[in-house]
């Protein structure tokens, strides 16, 4: 090839190159050691669906956190140049991770899925938080099943403290938790399903909160081993709230609660049920739903107002035993009206202090505030008169001595009972019966003065045969009558209080 041949071939080739060259974009060189990227990929996990990004990486990368011990344990923690930390998908938790604290931040925020890859998590802490923001399954676990057999003891705990939530939404936490602890915290709204199927949960405990409100069902389709809600500021529970099944006890005591609407605790076979101690406002009716109950304590409690069939729906078992002993300003008819049958088989004690002044009120407690179906006067009859076996007192508004009823509630089996309610103004001291006055009563060897009273505020008292369950005589007692000798019989049926 000649000269000339050879500079038209070359010619034709740089010719054929600017020719390709011009036909598309030109494209920007790319060095082959930048960070290397893949597309987005999906997911779907048994819960829910995650969306992977990469490259992802490790929170113990981050500026605010440190791993220690081959990254099983790790610290997150504010300072005045990590002030918000993002828990997610990208910025997540090292697999190794067993025990995490999260401490001081200004603002928290948890995206769903950010646990999952955290493949042997124990513990994770979360406490001084001013702002917790998570969205659903944010804080979510395997399901039970997949911790059965020796791995259940491996499942996971959950403590917020000293922190603040302003809504917990549906479906938070999820899965197989074996603890969730909050407290000492700010929650405005806990929402329905928040805690969602978590059916391996061995305890649940709300301590020291201050919460607006608790929707319906917000914890639902779940079972705990424990339940232990205490010392809480609550505004109101709302209907089925805590429709969960307690295996073993249920421990609500000393909360401040405004409102515990109808069926806020429906607790599924609760070995033993404690409400110790609260303040409440408002309760409504069927308020709480127990099954299968073995001990069930209301004891000092403080109720403005408690409405009608408010304990009706409370099932026991085997010898189970109620014991309520509360302070009282209102109630409907029939607030206590149990059925009869839980009365006679688990009622132990009842010991009811009234705010109002002691007045004729009381006479009809027995009627209105235990039963609102039974007759007392029905032969062989199983009313509640018949099965309490302690006392009902009265505590006036002026902090005077209680008055007790002496020898409470006639009982069908046993002979020679009889009842007796008393009645006390401000000044009076407990009025008593001898035993010689009891005898005669029981015995019909009645002699009593006669005469109207012309008062409201009476002793009454319920003489019973025997042979039979039904009331024989009843008699009213002025309170101005009372002398040195004891109180003097006067028989004045027409004036009952009203």
């Amino acid at each position: 090839m000649d000269r000339s041949e050879f500079c038209s071939a070359v010619t034709l080739l740089a010719a054929l190159f600017v020719t390709a060259n011009c036909q598309g974009e030109p494209r920007e060189w790319t060095s082959p050691f930048g960070r290397w990227t893949t597309p987005s990929t999906t997911s779907t996990t048994k819960s829910h669906h995650i969306e992977q990004h990469r490259p992802v990486s490790s929170i113990c990368d981050d500026k605010c956190c440190q791993c220690l011990n081959n990254k099983s344990r790790v610290e997150c923690t504010s300072s005045s140049i990590c002030k918000e930390f993002i828990l997610n998908q990208s910025n997540r938790l090292p697999k190794e991770a067993k025990t995490v604290i999260i401490t001081g931040f200004r603002r928290l925020k948890m995206t769903k899925g950010s646990l999952n890859y955290s493949q042997n998590l124990q513990s994770l802490t979360i406490e001084r938080v001013e702002q917790i923001e998570a969205e659903p399954y944010a804080l979510s676990q395997p399901s039970c099943s997949d911790f059965s057999g020796w791995r259940h003891s491996l499942r996971p705990t959950l403590f917020i403290n000293a922190s603040s939530i302003a809504n917990l939404q549906r479906r938070t936490l999820t899965g197989a938790w074996n603890e969730i602890i909050i407290s000492h915290s700010n929650l405005k709204m806990v929402e329905s399903e928040s805690f969602y199927n978590v059916h391996c949960l061995k305890k649940l405990t709300m301590v020291g909160n201050t919460i607006t409100e608790i929707k319906t069902r917000a914890l639902s389709d779940s079972q705990a081993q424990y339940l232990d809600i205490k010392g809480n500021e609550i505004r109101s529970i709302e209907s089925g709230a805590f429709h969960v099944n307690v295996t073993d006890s249920a421990n609500i005591s000393s909360n401040n609660l405004n409102d515990i609407q109808s069926e806020a605790f429906v607790l599924r076979t609760p070995r033993s049920f404690k409400f110790l101690n609260n303040t409440v406002s408002n309760l409504y009716p069927y308020a709480f739903q127990l099954a299968a109950t073995e001990k069930i304590d209301f004891i000092s409690n403080t109720f403005k107002r408690i409405a009608r069939h408010a304990f009706h729906a409370i099932k026991t078992m085997g010898g189970a035993k109620i014991t309520i002993a509360i302070t009282i300003e209102k109630f409907d008819h029939g607030a206590f009206d149990l059925n009869e049958s839980l009365l006679i088989s688990s009622l132990q004690k009842v010991d009811i202090r009234m705010v109002e002044i002691c007045d004729c009120r009381l006479v009809i407690l027995l009627d209105t505030l235990f039963s609102t179906h039974s007759d007392p006067k029905r032969r062989g009859g199983t009313n509640v008169r018949n099965v309490i076996r302690d006392s009902v007192s009265c505590k006036t508004d002026k902090g005077m001595e209680k008055f007790l009823i002496f020898a409470l509630f006639h009982d069908c089996q046993s002979s020679s009972t009889v009842l007796f309610a008393s009645i006390g103004g401000v000044t009076l001291v407990v009025l008593f019966l001898v035993g010689i006055g009891v005898t005669m009563v029981v015995r019909r060897k009645k002699k009593f003065r006669r005469s109207n009273t012309g008062t409201s505020k009476v002793w009454m008292m319920h003489a019973y045969t025997e042979s039979e369950c039904k009331v024989e005589e009843e008699f009213a007692h002025p309170l101005e009558t009372v002398v040195e000798n004891g109180p003097v019989f006067f028989t004045n049926l027409s004036e009952k209080c009203s």
